[in-house]
């Protein structure tokens, strides 16, 4: 925890109003802020997304409800369905089931999941099932 930044500590104590306050009055990007630190160029691909949703696994791991809904859906823009793919994954296996409703209730998820083809749609439901 020594060298976790601010938005990472508020995040870890359920601290939402400092969150908030990092969000939207500092304009402060989940995506870059939350991640795990950690040196990027000796990443995989699969761990750099780790990191990328560090502040996600976060807030399963505390199972709070309202940081999991505010994370994900703060900044829509800045996930991509191979996030959506991890985030599930970390709540299936957490069997935290308040957060997989989230998770499919959101906006983020919404326009994630509706942006895809198709084709793609039926691979990305196929890749949650298996």
């Amino acid at each position: 925890m020594s060298e976790w930044n601010p938005l990472l500590l508020a995040i870890a104590f359920k601290k939402l109003d400092i969150v908030r306050y990092f969000t939207s009055e500092l304009n402060i990007s989940i995506r870059q802020a939350g991640k795990k630190p950690a040196n990027e160029s000796d990443l995989s691909e699969d761990q750099l997304l780790d990191s990328q949703i560090f502040s996600l696994t976060l807030a399963i791991a505390n199972k709070d409800l309202p940081m999991f809904s505010e994370l994900w859906s703060v900044n829509f823009s800045a996930w991509e369905e191979s996030h959506l793919s991890k985030v599930l994954a970390h709540l299936i296996a957490s069997k935290w089931t308040q957060g997989l409703q989230a998770l499919f209730r959101s906006f983020t998820t919404e326009t994630l999941f509706s942006s895809q083809n198709y084709q793609r749609q039926v691979e990305i439901v196929k890749g949650w099932l298996l």
